[in-house]
């Protein structure tokens, strides 16, 4: 890590002072997760950072995951229910940012939990520090182990810097929004791309985008539950692969012109997915299209950094 790619790398020992007076609105989307959703609650209940907003937005579930929500929300002023008709995450993450009336919010998926300092720290980092959006190592949580991964010193980053580490994973800020807090004035104009999965991958480079400057704290907040049954447990079907070379699509669009050496490395990650889709994939018309379209529309670029997978398949693919 080079001196002149962040500000300045910051010492915790500086923070002393814990800020309460703002209003953090916590965003919990809740799916048929009633054997998971009290450890979840209860640990934001436990939160040291009072002044906050619990909202567990209900999408539609079919046990008993809204009763439960009905019942934490007599127990707890600060929680807040919606119940909806079933809309999948994206949809749920939209009606919760409607419902915040916090200056700051963070999402937590209702499988898992967080450390009773989640958001005090994510306020002290945000307030302190002058940013817009604080990250926080995280741990994967599985049947027999847990992974932990985080910054090995604090940091601020530009949104320049922040968004080429998001694609090329130099500084783990990763492209979740479960271990970060983002000032709500981030979200004006931005809304989470409903009907499709990889959510988060669409929409955290334009908040960092929108972003002056970024956090990175070395200090772990959010545990992450690996369950058999949940979503991204099922990522390598045709649907996945479809929405995931979609939306890496519009954000190679977005980057082009705009950030270069992270639109280098996207570029390679989107090639290299439009190859596996014509190997792996080549029954789905609809897939081959796709890959066919962006590797003809690109292969300029494509060319000139000069990938040799890629060089290969449009040889034989008679593109070049």
């Amino acid at each position: 890590m080079t001196s002149g790619r962040f500000i300045g790398l910051l010492l915790q020992h500086h923070m002393n002072t814990d800020y309460q007076p703002v209003l953090v609105s916590v965003i919990v989307p809740v799916y048929n997760v009633s054997a998971y959703l009290d450890k979840c609650v209860k640990s934001l209940l436990q939160q040291t950072y009072n002044n906050i907003q619990i909202i567990l937005v209900d999408d539609g579930s079919t046990d008993d995951s809204p009763t439960k929500c009905d019942n934490y929300a007599k127990q707890d002023s600060r929680i807040t229910v919606v119940h909806k008709p079933n809309g999948g995450l994206s949809s749920a993450r939209n009606v919760g940012l409607k419902n915040a009336s916090g200056e700051y919010v963070m999402f937590v998926d209702s499988d898992d939990w967080v450390t009773q300092e989640f958001c005090q720290e994510g306020v002290n980092a945000i307030v302190k520090n002058h940013v817009d959006i604080a990250s926080f190592g995280l741990c994967f949580v599985y049947d027999d182990h847990l992974r932990t991964i985080r910054s090995n010193s604090p940091m601020i980053l530009e949104a320049k810097d922040a968004i080429a580490d998001l694609i090329t994973d130099e500084v783990p800020i990763f492209n979740y929004l479960w271990n970060k807090i983002f000032k709500r004035s981030l979200f004006d104009n931005i809304k989470f791309l409903e009907g499709y999965r990889f959510e988060d991958i669409a929409i955290a480079y334009r908040l960092i985008d929108k972003a002056r400057k970024i956090f990175v704290s070395d200090k772990v907040t959010y545990y992450y539950l690996q369950r058999g049954g949940s979503i991204t447990s099922t990522y390598n079907d045709s649907r996945s692969v479809r929405d995931r070379f979609f939306i890496l699509n519009q954000r190679l669009d977005f980057l082009k012109g705009r950030y270069p050496k992270a639109y280098q490395v996207a570029l390679k990650e989107i090639s290299d997915q439009a190859i596996d889709i014509l190997v792996t994939h080549y029954f789905r018309l609809d897939l081959v299209r796709m890959a066919f379209s962006l590797l003809h529309r690109h292969k300029k670029e494509i060319l000139a950094v000069n990938h040799s997978n890629v060089l290969r398949v449009l040889a034989i693919i008679h593109i070049i």
